[in-house]
């Protein structure tokens, strides 16, 4: 099925990135930090500088020229921010015994001939779902393939989240993003985004198939992550990366993590993504990570989610925020409001260990309905300033937004700290409900499944009585 649907083209606004770039190579970036189509509110803050990307080698000696005195330089930039119609590319394999999916989405087009990126994902995506066609799917599996990744700044994805959030909000179960993938040279498969609640299905699949220990990554603003404010979970974009050290490394990837990986190779966004530098091995290697993803996702009966590390990642940034900002603002409620979290989520948990054992679809639907809400509940507050109906800039986002201003104060000023505390207050409110409403839905749930439980018992032990008598 196939849906055209209008966004701008920004890219001819010149969306090259002039930073970082390795000695042989000028990478293609994106300048604009408007997320998706934009608004008559966000339209302003697309960029009006022309922008050219150079090597470093070049930009070196125009450093040195600048230093010597200077020179003129002409640009010339060809401005087109027409709306125009792309296409998006849905496909679904339907579950056997429930009506949610686990969505695989990666992006359709791409800079140059695009041979690793995205050509080796759409791959995948297609041998993902040829293998999952023959499999018995307990959900269904939704495979998406976005247009306007780079020259509209994920205006694909972005459409799809604002025009179908409500069939996202209540059938969509997790997004499996991927981007990038079977680089030759790419050995490192650690350090992909997840979120604590999807880490550790990645870890499992990822440990079984090479035998590295997942250590993951927060989830960004990059990468057609447009689904936070649905609150839809969400893990990886690619899967492996280039040793810091290694032949094919880049070196703004090098720069950007500190030296803990040389990134997606040095030819990256350039004319040289071609197919030389796909190595067939290290692809399927890839593609049976994605795959056993998929296939835990969809098949599971109970999905594997685990929000009680959710709440121990909130306590520990809301005790690390506490020595930042507490004699300005008293985090003490919201830590108690995270704790209590993770007594609700492993009473779920619990739960779910002994559901899953069983045939009890109804405290199995009771289980993944409260763990499709603690999503909704949680992760817009954890990864969105805007919340659950806008989307964020496409800036750099390391840490919770809602937490920014707390975090501030340890090194403000008297009067700037004033200001500071009364955004903190209000975000660390927010916070606090969404932690407290998330608590009470994993107590509920457990109690009802707890219920469910001995009323199946009962009617087991009356009808074994019954059969006796």
């Amino acid at each position: 099925m196939q849906a055209v649907r209008h966004f701008p083209d920004l890219c001819r606004k010149s969306i090259r990135l002039a930073c970082c770039a390795p000695l042989n190579a000028a990478h293609r970036l994106i300048v604009s930090t408007v997320w998706g189509s934009p608004t008559l509110d966000s339209v302003g803050r697309l960029p009006r500088l022309p922008v050219v990307s150079v090597a470093r080698e070049a930009g070196n000696r125009l450093r040195e020229v600048v230093k010597a005195g200077g020179a003129r330089l002409r640009i010339t930039a060809e401005v087109d921010t027409r709306w125009r119609q792309t296409p998006i590319l849905i496909a679904d394999l339907p579950g056997t015994s429930d009506d949610t999916f686990v969505m695989m989405a990666g992006h359709l087009d791409s800079w140059h001939r695009g041979a690793m990126d995205n050509g080796t994902a759409n791959a995948t995506m297609l041998e993902v779902a040829r293998v999952m066609a023959k499999v018995k799917r307990y959900r269904g599996v939704r495979f998406a393939f976005w247009s306007g990744h780079s020259h509209g700044r994920y205006s694909g994805s972005t459409w799809y989240a604002d025009h179908h959030w409500d069939e996202l909000n209540a059938r969509c179960v997790a997004h499996v993003n991927i981007d990038s993938v079977g680089a030759r040279g790419a050995e490192i498969n650690r350090h992909a985004f997840a979120m604590p609640e999807t880490r550790g299905v990645a870890d499992r699949v990822i440990a079984g198939l090479v035998h590295q220990r997942f250590e993951g990554g927060r989830v960004g603003r990059m990468g057609d992550q447009s689904f936070l404010g649905v609150g839809v979970p969400s893990l990886l974009m690619s899967v492996s990366e280039q040793p810091a050290g290694g032949p094919d490394a880049s070196t703004d990837f090098n720069l950007r993590t500190g030296g803990a990986t040389g990134g997606l190779g040095w030819w990256w966004h350039t004319t040289d993504d071609t197919p030389d530098k796909i190595d067939p091995q290290r692809l399927v290697r890839d593609c049976r990570i994605y795959l056993g993803i998929i296939h835990a996702f969809s098949t599971s009966p109970v999905l594997p989610l685990d929000y009680a590390a959710t709440a121990r990642d909130w306590t520990q940034k809301l005790t690390a925020v506490t020595r930042a900002a507490g004699r300005h603002v008293n985090v003490g409620p919201t830590i108690a409001a995270a704790r209590r979290l993770g007594g609700g989520a492993q009473a779920l948990a619990r739960a779910a260990q002994t559901v899953s054992k069983s045939a009890n679809r109804q405290a199995v639907r009771v289980i993944n309905q409260a763990l499709m809400e603690l999503g909704r509940a949680l992760i817009p507050i954890g990864y969105t300033q805007t919340g659950r109906f806008d989307h964020d800039p496409a800036m750099e986002q390391r840490d919770v937004p809602l937490l920014a201003a707390a975090r501030a104060l340890a090194d403000a000023e008297p009067d700037h700290a004033r200001h500071l505390a009364v955004r903190a207050v209000r975000d660390l409110n927010a916070v606090r409900y969404a932690l407290t409403r998330a608590a009470d839905l994993a107590q509920a749930a457990a109690l009802e499944v707890r219920g469910a439980r001995r009323s199946v018992s009962d009617r087991a032990r009356r009808a074994v009585r019954r059969r006796a008598g």
